[in-house]
């Protein structure tokens, strides 16, 4: 475990396009309300210039204070526009 281990861990997870989020995709899980009690930082991205951004971030909260797993959530429509 990341969190009792005190590793900086930086989870990537995929998830469905944000058009479709909250309306009964097959694969749509409310992912961040899962991934908050277990790391120190949770985001999503939902645009394409804010993934470098958002990684960032998520790096070095994963290695500030008390290091800890933290997790970013990626829609397929951000990772793939167009």
């Amino acid at each position: 475990n990341a969190q009792m281990a005190e590793s900086p861990v930086v989870i990537l997870g995929g998830a469905v396009a944000t058009l479709t989020q909250g309306r009964g995709s097959l694969q749509d899980v409310d992912q961040l309300s899962v991934m908050r009690p277990l790391c120190k930082f949770v985001a999503t991205v939902t645009r394409v210039r804010d993934i470098v951004p958002t990684l960032r971030r998520a790096f070095q909260e994963a290695r500030s204070g008390v290091p800890g797993p933290v997790f970013v959530e990626l829609p397929l429509d951000v990772l793939h526009p167009g």
